[in-house]
């Protein structure tokens, strides 16, 4: 009986310390979000599938933060009534507009909307600029123009942001299923779900990006991975193929343009060879397809350092002085472009 009693009063015990713990942990998320609104998940950018329109997308009509614990951005992102980071809607394109597709470097990860390079294009030429770009593939791409034909959108102009390190593929492979969960190490998913889902986490890790001797800490521990770059994955001549029969049937009946967003590793020096190989061979085999490719590669190069000049420090996207870089490649070749299309029309 004894026995029984102390059992009891031990599980007694543990049930009343579990639930103070899950009392102040709700507490402690409760008053993070009400006194630092800012760290709230509820607060930051998102995108879903909407299967009504068979395309990914932001929010409808909403403005939200896009923030990093590092401190390397923090921004405001207002999405369109389509859900698109624009103030423009998608059915006012006219055949004189230009429409950008691509990823979160076309997106604009991180950086104010006017600092895009779609941005700064559409002030540069004299024509408006239209920006759908949503998380993807060149699959997905084309799904955000089908959207927009839909739409009543003249999709006849269209520039797009190839970001080497995630569209160059095999289109036929399951990996080109941008609906597929891609496996993460344990770690890295629980750390996913945590932003997800808590604004004192969020909150948490700021901390620890901001205090050296915290910073450091996690980072000998392993659950902080310095600089941030991808690791290499050699990529195929069958994906650079692959990745070119993608953008030909998209460039069919329209006047496209490809902006290369090279690969992070073409400035490291463990992987460069590999890296510009790869680079070099993309942009052959899009000029053999007749395809009009802009490379701000020559132009990132005259840098000394183009990986901190051009990139967040622990963000691999485009801060706005290489948004600001490849603009400027891009409204030359969108110049020579029309030139040559007037000239052909005469």
């Amino acid at each position: 009986m004894a026995d029984g009693a102390r059992s009891g009063r031990f599980l007694t015990r543990i049930l009343s310390v579990t639930a103070g713990l899950l009392l102040g942990a709700g507490a402690l998320e409760a008053g993070v979000r009400i006194i630092m609104p800012q760290y709230s998940p509820a607060n930051e950018i998102r995108f879903v599938f909407d299967k009504t329109r068979n395309v990914f997308s932001g929010p409808r009509s909403r403005e939200m933060r896009q923030t990093k614990n590092t401190g390397d951005y923090d921004v405001s992102v207002r999405f369109n009534s389509a859900g698109f980071r624009d103030s423009k809607e998608i059915e006012d394109v006219k055949f004189e507009d230009w429409i950008v597709v691509g990823d979160s470097f076309s997106f604009g990860w991180g950086v104010d909307e006017s600092r895009r390079f779609g941005d700064l294009l559409d002030r540069a030429i004299g024509a408006q600029v239209f920006n759908l770009a949503a998380p993807g593939n060149i699959r997905h791409y084309e799904m955000l123009l089908n959207y927009a034909d839909s739409q009543g959108a003249d999709t006849s102009r269209v520039v797009i942001g190839l970001c080497v390190e995630n569209d160059v593929i095999d289109y036929d492979a399951e990996r080109a299923d941008m609906m597929r969960v891609i496996d993460a190490p344990p770690l890295v998913n629980l750390k996913r779900v945590l932003g997800n889902a808590s604004a004192a986490w969020r909150a948490f890790t700021a901390v620890v990006h901001s205090t050296r001797w915290a910073r450091d800490g996690a980072t000998s521990l392993g659950a902080i991975a310095p600089g941030g770059l991808p690791e290499l994955t050699p990529q195929s001549l069958a994906q650079v193929e692959s990745t070119v029969e993608q953008l030909k049937r998209l460039a069919t009946g329209r006047q496209l343009v490809v902006l290369i967003i090279p690969s992070r590793q073409v400035y490291v020096d463990d992987t460069r060879a590999g890296a510009r190989a790869t680079h070099q061979s993309l942009v052959k085999a899009l000029k053999a397809a007749d395809i009009n490719v802009v490379d701000p590669l020559i132009e990132f190069d005259r840098s000394a350092d183009p990986l901190h000049d051009f990139h967040f420090r622990h963000d691999g996207h485009w801060n706005k002085h290489g948004h600001r870089v490849a603009a400027g490649v891009l409204v030359n070749a969108i110049e020579n472009h029309l030139a040559m299309h007037v000239t052909t029309e005469r």
